[in-house]
């Protein structure tokens, strides 16, 4: 109750980097405390969790088409993080941000996975790293903007990462 408009600035920068800005949101709600807070600061983290929630849909409908394309495929991979942290780890997907899609599959799989992505106008994008392959859709088809809610938005850009070993 003590925080200026500066100090809920940063509070909200932290919370959104940190990815706690649903999860703060959600308990506020489960200890029926939203009404403590400023009202700017009760309307952008109910706009974050409505968008993030649209985001979830999205990405949902888009993770299930990438399987049934590495199913069809006769890719064997498994899914890292994302939904496959639901609910062990993340109750609910809509409190969590999702950024991209991440499939470990083995090394010589990797060529037939490529070729399913590209066909579906995925475009390789080039990375330092030596342990996965980033897929992005076009530009034009995604948004790449950290706007309001931008972080939180469904068109924000999801890279498909292609990971052929774990990561230390």
């Amino acid at each position: 109750g003590s925080f200026n408009a500066t100090e809920w600035g940063r509070a909200l920068d932290w919370l959104d980097s940190s990815g706690l800005a649903l999860y703060f949101w959600q308990k506020l709600k489960v200890v029926g405390a939203r009404k403590h807070l400023p009202a700017h600061v009760q309307t952008y983290l109910s706009r974050c969790y409505e968008e993030n929630y649209r985001r979830v849909e999205s990405i949902r409908k888009e993770s299930t088409a990438l399987n049934k394309m590495f199913d069809g495929a006769g890719i064997q991979y498994a899914v890292l993080k994302g939904f496959a942290l639901v609910p062990d780890y993340c109750p609910d997907p809509a409190l969590r941000t999702q950024y991209d899609h991440d499939y470990l599959i083995q090394p010589d799989n990797l060529a037939r996975a490529e070729s399913v992505l590209q066909r579906s106008g995925y475009i390789p994008k080039v990375t330092g790293e030596d342990y996965h392959i980033v897929y992005v859709r076009p530009v034009s088809e995604a948004i790449a903007s950290r706007q309001l809610v931008g972080l939180y938005s469904a068109g924000l850009e999801r890279p498909v990462e292609l990971h052929i070993a774990l990561w230390d």
